[in-house]
C-alpha cells in the first residue's frame, strides 16, 4: 500500500495516519507512507488553489516507482 499525505491536511489527521501505519505494519503488510510538508488536501489537483507542484511531482514519481515495483 502506498499512502501520500499532505502534512497540512487535517483529514485524515496525522494521528490517524500513524495509527493506520502501525496497524498495517503489525499485520505484516507491505506499506509505504509519505508525508509532504507544506501540502494540504488535494495537493495533486492542478485545477485547485491547494495544488503544490513540488509535492505533486514527487508524489507522481513515488506512484510511478510503486507501480513499476508491484505491477511491472
Amino acid at each position: 500500500m502506498l499512502g501520500l499525505f499532505g502534512a497540512d491536511d487535517v483529514y485524515p489527521p496525522k494521528a490517524e495516519v500513524d495509527e493506520l501505519e502501525a496497524v498495517l505494519a503489525g499485520l505484516g503488510k507491505d506499506i509505504e507512507f509519505h508525508t509532504f510538508d507544506g501540502a494540504g488536501h488535494a495537493f495533486f489537483a492542478v485545477d485547485r488553489p491547494s495544488y503544490r507542484p513540488d509535492a505533486a511531482v514527487a508524489g507522481w514519481q513515488l506512484v510511478d516507482r510503486f507501480f513499476r515495483q508491484h505491477l511491472g
